[in-house]
C-alpha cells in the first residue's frame, strides 16, 4: 500500500474560496477514485491561500477488476435452423474478443438477447491517478474564476505549479499547459 499526493500551487486565493475547494477536493476525489475502482483507506485535503493539497493513503498497486456483461443482438439470431452460429452471433463474439461458444442468452428489457460476461483487469494505480488528478483539478468550482493562459482553462486564481506523487515517484499529466 502506498500514499499519493496532489498539490496545486496557485496565486493567492481569497480566504472564502479555500474551505469549499478543500471540501470539493475530498468529495470529488473520493468519487473519481471509486468510479475508477481504486480503493483507499483515507483521503484528506489541506490548504493555504497559495496551496491546495490532497493526500490519499492506503492505495493498492492496481485498481479492482471489473465484471462486465455486454449485451448484443436478439437471442433468435444466435443459431440458424441447422444449429450453426449466425453471422450476427459470430460478429458480436468477435467484436467482444470471445468465441461464439462463450455467448449466453439473458433476459433484458428488450427481451432475450445474446450477452458475454467479461472481466476487465485492474489498471496500475499510477496510470489511474494520472487520469484522475487532472480531472479532479478541472472539476473544482469557484465563485469567480480567471482565465490566464491560451487554453482558456478557468480556475479560482492562476495555477503556478503542480506536484503529484504516488509513493516517491512523480506522476506525469498536464493541466492548463503545465
Amino acid at each position: 500500500m502506498k500514499n499519493a499526493l496532489l498539490e496545486i500551487q496557485v496565486e493567492t486565493l481569497p480566504a472564502r474560496f479555500i474551505a469549499p475547494a478543500l471540501a470539493q477536493l475530498e468529495a470529488k476525489g473520493a468519487a473519481l477514485l471509486n468510479e475508477r475502482r481504486l480503493s483507499f483507506t483515507s483521503l484528506k485535503a489541506h490548504g493555504t491561500p497559495m496551496r491546495l493539497a490532497l493526500i490519499v493513503e492506503g492505495l493498492p498497486e492496481k485498481s479492482l477488476p471489473q465484471e462486465l456483461e455486454v449485451t448484443g443482438p436478439p437471442a433468435r439470431l444466435w443459431k440458424d435452423a441447422a444449429g450453426a452460429y449466425t453471422k450476427q452471433a459470430e460478429g458480436f463474439a468477435k467484436a467482444q474478443g470471445v468465441d461464439a461458444a462463450d455467448l449466453v442468452v439473458i433476459q433484458s428489457p428488450k427481451g432475450e438477447v445474446l450477452a458475454v460476461k467479461k472481466t476487465l483487469p485492474g489498471e496500475a494505480a499510477p496510470k489511474v491517478l494520472s487520469e484522475v488528478f487532472p480531472a479532479l483539478i478541472k472539476s473544482l468550482e469557484f465563485p469567480k474564476t480567471l482565465v490566464w493562459e491560451e487554453n482558456k482553462f478557468r480556475f479560482g486564481r492562476p495555477l503556478r505549479g503542480l506536484c503529484a506523487l504516488y509513493g516517491r515517484k512523480p506522476l506525469r499529466f498536464s493541466v492548463a499547459a503545465m
